[in-house]
């Protein structure tokens, strides 16, 4: 395998979509309750009600994440894709349709929310997680989907490199960037950012 990338999958976390399911119903059995309360015990179950969808995604625990990383490995090689046990060769893929957010450290420039009356908002910065890639391929018939990371720019540039590998060996590849090559480039320069090592 002269070209690989290897990365994480993401895949939902059922207990957190049931966390969120019964903050959504304690809010609809909280709101006719709040007439009744003073302020001090209103602001508490504010803060309440904003603190667990706030922990449900930043937070550390695992088990109450929205997504969960797998444990298995998703290799991406000129031979294909190998997920833990798994291989789909190249031989086999008849489309894959790619859709490459970022990589994690990337940093770039963006407008922030419209000010009062419609203007347009400051430029802001934003870094991005790379963790919001995702590629749907079709293989012997079936359809495969998954969510990855990619960790640096180097990994971000080494996955477009085996998609070119890919439509080279005849497979029909579709990808839509949220960036263009020349912005990601151009966003590098003005942050510095590192491309990083595999």
């Amino acid at each position: 395998m002269a070209n690989a990338v290897s990365t994480r999958v993401y895949q939902s976390n059922p207990t957190g979509f049931i966390v969120i399911g019964v903050w959504i119903v304690c809010i609809f059995i909280a709101i006719p309750l709040v007439h009744n309360m003073s302020t001090i015990p209103t602001f508490i179950l504010f803060m309440m009600f904003v603190a667990v969808p706030v922990y449900v995604k930043y937070g550390n625990n695992e088990k109450i994440k929205m997504r969960n990383c797998d444990e298995r490995r998703l290799i991406f090689s000129s031979n294909g894709i190998d997920f833990g046990d798994a291989h789909y060769s190249i031989s086999k893929i008849e489309s894959a349709a790619v859709y490459l957010d970022s990589f994690n450290g990337f940093q770039f420039r963006t407008m922030g929310e419209p000010g009062v009356g419609g203007s347009q908002g400051r430029i802001v910065e934003r870094d991005a997680d790379g963790d919001n890639n995702k590629i749907s391929v079709r293989y012997d018939g079936n359809v495969e989907d998954f969510s990855f990371y990619l960790a640096n720019y180097t990994q971000f540039a080494m996955f477009k490199e085996v998609m070119n590998e890919w439509v080279s060996g005849g497979v029909n590849v579709v990808i839509k960037q949220q960036f263009e090559d020349a912005t990601i480039i151009g966003e590098m320069l003005y942050f510095g950012t590192p491309k990083g090592t595999l």
